[in-house]
């Protein structure tokens, strides 16, 4: 049977599956070298935690967070704020390294107790410690 002559799509197609199949090795060998080669579902090694203890990773939808951390985290946002009165919610969770919404529970916390006081609205209130 006589080979059919290479057009120019031939050579493009032959080009780009070498391609997909060189850059899908290199992804498999970069995911093994950064995960230690361990299958889906596998522990993962742990990390170091922020500055407040924040968790590693993202939690299911409805779960709820361990007690530990918010305590840990409750601690860390009065501390803080005694340290740096008049600041943000945003301004702390940057210092602090840890997400807005992560801080909102443990700030309720801290003005139920009355440990904190808060001045301004929305976005621009600003906490104060006690």
């Amino acid at each position: 049977m006589p080979r059919p002559k290479k057009t120019e799509s031939n050579v493009f197609d032959t080009l780009i599956e070498q391609l997909a199949a060189a850059l899908a090795q290199r992804l498999v060998a970069a995911m093994r070298s950064e995960g230690g080669g361990r299958a889906k579902g596998a522990a993962r090694s742990a990390q170091a935690p922020s500055a407040a203890g924040a968790p590693r990773g993202r939690r299911r939808k409805g779960q709820k967070r361990d007690p530990e951390f918010i305590a840990k985290t409750t601690q860390s946002l009065l501390e803080y704020i005694e340290s740096h009165d008049g600041e943000r919610i945003e301004q702390i969770a940057k210092a602090l390294r840890v997400k807005t919404k992560d801080l909102k529970l443990p700030a309720m916390k801290l003005l139920a107790s009355r440990k904190v006081k808060t001045r301004g609205e929305k976005r621009g209130t600003k906490y104060y410690a006690t």
